[in-house]
Order: C-alpha cells, then sequence, then structure tokens
C-alpha cells in the first residue's frame, strides 16, 4: 500500500513531477499536491491508478548511477494521432504499448517512440513506420519531433529557430511549417526509424 511518502519518493527517483502524475491518472494538479503533501486521504482507486502508472514508468525508464539510463529495454509508444492526422497526441493516456527502445536511445533520460501515420513525410517516413525520438535538440535538417503545448507533435525535418518561432520542413507535399515558440514545449531529435 503506497503512502504519500512513497509516492514522493518514486516521482524523485524516477524524475518526474507531481503534475506529470496528475495529467497521466486524470487528477488534477491541487489535488495530486495534497494527496502528495499528505493533506489528502488517498482513495482506493486512486491507489490502484498511481501505482499503475509509477510501475509503467518504472518499467521504462531504468535509472542508474549518474543520471543516465542503463540500457532501456521498453519505451512508451504512441500512435494515436490527432483528431486531424496531422499530428501525434502525446498525452500520458496516449501511450498503449510498452516498445523495444532503439540502440541510439540508450543514453537519453526518457526516449520514446510514435507511429506515422500519414504520408507527410514521405518518402522519408511512410504511414506505419515507427520513428524513435531523443530528447535531445536536432541539427539543421535533421528529422524531428516538434512537442506543443496541446499536447500533440508533429514530426518533421527541423530548420531553424528565430523571432519567437520554430520552422521545419514537411516532405509531402513540401511545405514549411512554422509554430510560435510559445506553443512549442520542445523540438526533439528522431535518432531512429523501423
Amino acid at each position: 500500500m503506497l503512502t504519500h511518502h512513497d509516492i514522493k519518493v518514486k516521482l524523485k527517483q524516477l524524475r518526474r513531477t507531481q503534475g506529470e502524475l496528475g495529467e497521466a491518472i486524470g487528477m488534477p494538479y491541487h489535488t495530486i499536491n495534497r494527496t502528495v503533501n499528505g493533506e489528502r486521504v488517498l482513495r482506493a482507486t486512486e491507489m490502484i491508478k498511481i501505482e499503475a502508472q509509477l510501475e509503467l514508468w518504472e518499467t521504462a525508464f531504468t535509472p542508474h548511477a549518474g543520471g543516465r539510463t542503463k540500457e532501456v529495454d521498453r519505451i512508451p509508444f504512441y500512435t494515436t494521432p490527432s483528431a486531424d492526422n496531422t499530428a501525434v497526441n502525446l498525452g500520458k493516456s496516449a501511450v498503449i504499448e510498452l516498445v523495444k527502445a532503439h540502440p541510439s536511445q540508450d543514453t537519453d533520460q526518457r526516449p520514446f517512440a510514435v507511429r506515422i501515420a500519414n504520408d507527410l513525410m514521405s518518402p522519408r517516413f511512410e504511414p506505419g513506420e515507427t520513428a524513435y525520438i531523443a530528447r535531445i535538440m536536432p541539427r539543421r535538417y535533421d528529422d524531428c519531433l516538434i512537442e506543443r503545448t496541446d499536447g500533440t507533435a508533429v514530426v518533421c525535418r527541423y530548420t531553424m529557430q528565430k523571432d519567437g518561432m520554430v520552422f521545419c520542413e514537411q516532405l509531402n507535399p513540401e511545405t514549411e511549417l512554422r509554430f510560435p515558440a510559445k506553443d512549442v514545449i520542445a523540438v526533439h531529435k528522431v535518432v531512429g526509424r523501423g
């Protein structure tokens, strides 16, 4: 049975935040914060959800001394496309399984993979292919995943950041995409495909 202290310790070990846990299990931040700080009694149904989420993260990310991961066996795999089928849904509930990590991801703290759902990057990526993502900044013209504040992400070819905008290209049809930097959480490098 988890206590509020156990949850706090586990989150620290996994390098996760209370906000991430709350989002993953559908609990508002103020509620998860009060729970983790021992100001609120944890319900049995909530405990089951929290234990399951912590177990998922623990299985996916294996921290060791030095703050990096040793061979990560399984990583989160996102396959649910956004409503308009141009982006990937990165909400915690969109993780449908854990998949074997790509060898290029073995030093990343929190790698993940996405299924390409459309032909916007064809012929580089075809629908159904997997793109393996590392949380490192791509160089110019590297394949990347742009993580947006609305919980979605776009796989494209990174070009630059300038004047408060993030620029990338899709290949089919060849189009420049522009995102206000305030709407972008991060730009991650695609390190493998399969």
